[in-house]
């Protein structure tokens, strides 16, 4: 059964999370038992759930928001920047679409609730799941609607192992970042123009990276960027902090990706370190991080960043921190350890370097 001109409490607004589903279509109840449901199911990824209230749809404001143990009730219209900011650390966002549009929509036919049209859901819904009273129904908006795939025999049980699929496939891609580096004046020369391995050192780290897979950019100073004319070059869209500014600007260019960074200044790093690094990787974290055991401290020049990083990271900017390492400090990251604490060795003076020289047999 369809019913024309639906109005039905709906907010348009834009995405909130990067991996989020809007279901609608099922009541309002069912909807929230699939949300408890699914964190039993899948405790291995931190699911948010976004609802709005509706006793009075001219007046209601009432948001209920759930991420973890943390459920909250507010009477207030929220913009979306702070919905967003209270996502930031879930790795995936269920919505309830009878309320709120989300990026992809997912339409549930049971039977038991009669289908109202919506065209600006059905426009971004991608899957109808139906049972078989709601076949008619189904068939009609599938043959309007040729971007929508079918899926019979609804159950919850169907519905919360396509939300675990949509999740393990929502892990954003990894690519690489060489931090060409500034001014070099510990150095006294350009650390990405060095030669330790028969290459300039922006080559030999971009090689390594791409060897790994990753496609790979290299990150710039604008007075720098034309010695990377004709390359994959992200020049720096905020300036004056340091290697804060490259991974930032590539994480504002590069939205939904993940990224491997890598100092220009790191001779010793080699493809196994690299490895350990991918094959530890936590999506669900806001980044990936060597421990320097003889340091004591954390590498966050050889880390994995995911996009979750960024909005943390421009909160920490905002309040004064300016160093990679104090702000993941403040963050919910994993720390790994390397039996190669070599590899993690930097040269940032001309008497490192020659030592580093040396043991690669080169003078």
């Amino acid at each position: 059964m369809i019913s024309n001109g639906h109005s039905h409490h709906h907010k348009s607004t834009p995405p909130i999370h990067q991996n989020e589903i809007g279901i609608w279509g099922i009541g309002c109840t069912a909807l929230n038992r699939v949300y408890e449901e699914a964190i039993k199911k899948i405790p291995q990824f931190k699911i948010g759930y976004l609802d709005t209230k509706h006793h009075d749809v001219a007046t209601s404001s009432l948001s209920i928001l759930e991420q973890d143990k943390l459920h909250l009730r507010i009477n207030q219209t929220l913009q979306k920047n702070q919905i967003s900011n209270f996502f930031n650390t879930a790795d995936f966002l269920l919505v309830n679409g009878n309320h709120t549009e989300a990026k992809e929509m997912w339409l549930v036919l049971d039977g038991k609730k009669p289908y109202k049209e919506n065209l600006a859901n059905m426009a971004k819904t991608s899957i109808i799941f139906y049972n078989e009273e709601a076949k008619d129904t189904a068939m009609q908006l599938a043959s309007k609607n040729s971007h929508v795939q079918l899926i019979a025999g609804y159950s919850e049980d169907l519905l919360l192992n396509a939300i675990e699929s949509k999740i393990n496939q929502a892990k954003p891609a990894l690519k690489g970042i060489v931090l060409t580096g500034g001014n070099s004046t510990r150095m006294q020369q350009n650390k990405s123009l060095l030669i330790y391995h028969k290459l300039p050192q922006w080559l030999h780290l971009s090689q390594l990276l791409e060897q790994q897979g990753l496609d790979t950019y290299l990150s710039s100073t604008e007075k720098n960027a034309p010695l990377f004319e004709g390359k994959a070059l992200i020049v720096d869209k905020i300036s004056g902090f340091g290697p804060l500014s490259g991974i930032i600007s590539c994480l504002l260019t590069l939205k939904d990706s993940a990224l491997l960074v890598l100092a220009c200044d790191l001779p010793l790093i080699d493809a196994i370190t690299l490895q350990e690094l991918i094959q530890a990787r936590d999506q669900s974290k806001v980044a990936t991080v060597f421990y320097n055991d003889e340091s004591g401290f954390l590498e966050p020049l050889i880390a994995i960043y995911e996009p979750r990083a960024l909005p943390t990271m421009l909160q920490l900017l905002a309040l004064g921190y300016r160093c990679p390492r104090k702000m993941l400090m403040q963050c919910d990251i994993l720390k790994i350890n390397t039996k190669n604490t070599q590899a993690l060795c930097n040269a940032n003076f001309p008497e490192e370097r020659e030592k580093i020289m040396k043991q690669l047999n080169k003078i």
